[in-house]
Formats: structure tokens, C-alpha cells, sequence
């Protein structure tokens, strides 16, 4: 099994540091898109609405033209966490600037409504069965054949004249999050222990493989669009590398659930680091309703109510609600977090106008988004990609590969 050093040699080797391309002339880089972009989960918070972290790969993309011998780079950075490409054309192209020499962009996971996958299929956080995980695994294929291209299409048109002479649009597509080994066959990640075996829905195999070519799809519909916008729009395409790397989730003699194993790109359930409380004692920060975290806090608030309504509640100190993954760390719903969720005993009442209370461990706020290393991952492609595209005066558009 690789090691994290193997990890980070395999980049070095894989991905050598660029040479040929003289960025010196590039005076303006500017970011946008979903969570991706926005490093969600990476670094430090510099925006809190849209989850914008630090140690995303725009940012690390100008750290590095500033260390090859970019001079005063204007940055602008806009990408905003649960965005649909659709609401990134209006939300954020309009505050663009002109001439810009890199547009870096992530888009079009939102669009083919992957979360509610990893609701009915993973976690089951509103104790949805196999007719809604299938429901949501045919409805974001629909999503991905019927909106996907016009979106994408609309959306490089409006950017295409944000550019300079010689600017050019960077698009880097998602990688697969499952191994496809039997290794997972028996593992259930559904949320609430006190659902019936029965009901609970594993990450078999076949589960698995239709997941990814989910992602797949994805990244076929982005490297298509990136083809009919011409030339000055480049797909990169990085998820090969995670898979060579045993990256995924369920790789290779992985005994899930692993949320500390340091080779996974992406976070887990309770993948640690910044020293969260596993007990939840009280209502936490609001977050964003149309962000990843407020659509995953608006399900568990949802979830929580019906096992509320159905009496699931239990004892442990104080009554409340067992949370999270047979195999992870415990996680309680206290009575005094449930009083506040429980609203109309049936219904949760979580809203305050635009924001939605979180009350679990912050891991939760980044479940399958990429790690640190992940994120590195990316920026590094787009470099060598950045290389093709001035270094060598174009190349051909890369394979398309999970």
C-alpha cells in the first residue's frame, strides 16, 4: 500500500517541476467555480460564505507563478462552495475582470446533483432506501446527459471574452471516489445506527462502479465542452492519478471506514486535524442554506426529526441521538441540540433566513472533497497542463481518464 512519502515522490516524478514555460509575461489570475475551487475543508478560511479555503489549488497555483518569476500578479478569487454552473455564469462572471491571462475554473459537479447520491447511496442521512438511492443515481446521469453540456457551454461563452490575447481557461475535471475490489462489498457508511441492517445500503461493488461512472460522465460532458469552446480552453483531467496512487475510498487492502489513513485524498466522515469536538453539547455556527454544508446540515437536521418522531432517541447521560458510520468515531445529538432541531416534533426547523445551524464534528462540513494532497494534486496537473498550452504553443486535448 502506498505511503503518503511514496505519494508525494510519485508528484515529484510524475509531474516535474516546469521548465520550458516562461510565465514572466502572466499579470492576472482569477478563480471560480464550486467547492473544488473553493479548497473546502484545506488551509485556513478566508471566506466564509462560500467556504473558501487557503489551500486550494488557485491558490497554490499563484504561489507557484510567484515563485517562477511572476511578478505583482493580480489575484481574484471567487469560487463559492455548492454552486451549480448555472449560478456561477450569474453569480460570478459578472464580477470578473478583463484581460485576464488565467482563468482558473471547477464546475459541474453541483450539476449533476451528486449530492443527493451520497445521501440515498452512502449515508442515508434522510433514511432513504435502495428506491431512493436508485432514484438519485438515474437522476443525476438525466442531469449530467440533458444540462450539463448547454450549461458548461453557456457558461465558457461568457468567459471566453474575459480573457487576454493570450489567456487561456483552465478546467480541471473530478476523479472517481471508489476503489472497485470487493473489499467494501459488506460496508455500510449509513448515519443512523439504529436503522435496520436490512434497510442499511452497503458499498457493494456494483454500487460502486455506477458511482464512478457517474464521475465519469462528468468528466467526458467537461472535456466536451472544453473541446467546442476551442482552443484557449483546457480540460485537465487528474482523477487517473488518484486511483494510481490507491487514493480512493475501499482501495486495495483498505479496511473501511479509515478516516485517519493519510494515503485517502479525500476526507472522511471523521478524518481529524484541527481538533474538532466529537460530542456535540450545543447548537454550532450557522452556515450557508445554499452551501455543501448547509444542504448536509439541512439533511441531518431532516433525518433527526424522523428519528425523533419515530421515538429513536437513546440514553447516554442525557437523551439524545446516536450519529454516524458503524466502525467510526460517536457522535451524540444532545437533548439540547434535538430541542432546538426538533421544531415541530415532525419537521425540523433549521432555517434562519439564508443559514442553517451545523451541529456536527466540522469533519462532517467536508466529506469527499479533496484532502491537502488532492488539492496539490490538481494545482500540479494545471501547471503541466500551463506548460502544453505556452511552453509548447498547444498540444493535444489529454484522454479522458477517471
Amino acid at each position: 500500500m502506498p505511503r503518503l512519502s511514496h505519494h508525494l515522490a510519485w508528484l515529484a516524478l510524475v509531474i516535474p517541476p516546469a521548465a520550458s514555460a516562461n510565465p514572466a509575461w502572466i499579470t492576472s489570475l482569477a478563480s471560480l467555480g464550486d467547492s473544488y475551487a473553493a479548497g473546502l475543508g484545506v488551509g485556513t478560511r478566508t471566506h466564509y460564505s462560500c467556504s473558501r479555503y487557503t489551500g486550494a489549488y488557485p491558490y497554490l497555483l499563484a504561489a507557484r507563478l510567484a515563485s517562477a518569476g511572476t511578478a505583482n500578479l493580480t489575484q481574484t478569487h471567487h469560487a463559492c462552495s455548492g454552486l451549480t454552473s448555472v449560478q456561477i455564469h450569474a453569480q460570478q462572471v459578472p464580477h470578473l475582470p478583463s484581460s485576464l491571462d488565467i482563468i482558473l475554473l471547477s464546475a459541474g459537479g453541483n450539476d449533476a446533483a451528486l449530492g443527493p447520491v451520497l445521501d440515498a447511496c452512502i449515508f442515508q442521512w434522510r433514511h432513504g432506501g435502495t428506491a431512493e438511492c436508485e432514484a438519485a443515481l438515474n437522476n443525476s446521469a438525466a442531469h449530467i446527459a440533458a444540462d450539463l453540456p448547454g450549461n458548461m457551454d453557456a457558461l465558457l461563452t461568457a468567459l471566453l471574452p474575459k480573457l487576454s490575447e493570450r489567456g487561456r481557461i483552465f478546467l480541471p475535471g473530478y476523479a472517481a471516489f471508489f476503489g472497485e475490489g470487493p473489499e467494501c462489498d459488506d460496508v455500510s457508511w449509513c448515519v443512523w445506527p439504529r436503522i435496520p441492517a436490512s434497510q442499511r445500503q452497503n458499498l457493494t461493488r456494483a454500487r460502486r462502479v455506477r458511482m464512478n461512472a457517474l464521475v465519469h460522465l462528468v468528466n467526458v460532458e467537461l472535456a466536451a465542452a472544453a473541446a467546442r469552446a476551442g482552443p484557449r480552453v483546457r480540460f485537465v483531467p487528474w482523477g487517473w492519478a488518484v486511483g494510481d496512487v490507491a487514493g480512493r475510498f475501499c482501495s486495495s487492502g483498505v479496511v473501511e471506514p479509515a478516516p485517519e489513513r493519510a494515503e485517502t485524498l479525500f476526507w472522511e466522515w471523521d478524518t481529524a486535524g484541527d481538533g474538532d469536538e466529537w460530542r456535540v453539547e450545543r447548537p454550532g455556527d450557522p452556515v450557508p442554506k445554499d452551501s455543501f454544508e448547509g444542504q448536509l446540515g439541512g439533511w441531518v437536521a431532516e433525518g433527526a426529526g424522523v428519528a425523533v418522531a419515530r421515538g429513536e432517541g437513546e440514553g447516554k447521560g442525557d437523551r439524545g441521538l446516536r450519529f454516524g458510520p458503524v466502525g467510526g468515531r460517536e457522535v451524540w445529538l444532545t437533548a439540547e441540540v434535538l430541542g432546538v432541531m426538533e421544531g415541530n416534533r415532525v419537521g425540523v426547523r433549521m432555517g434562519l433566513d439564508d443559514f442553517v445551524f451545523w451541529f456536527l464534528p466540522d469533519s462532517w462540513k467536508r466529506v469527499f472533497h479533496p484532502r491537502a494532497l488532492a488539492q496539490r494534486l490538481i494545482a500540479e496537473m494545471v501547471w503541466k497542463e500551463m506548460e502544453g498550452a505556452w511552453g509548447e504553443g498547444g498540444v493535444a486535448a489529454p484522454k479522458v481518464e477517471l
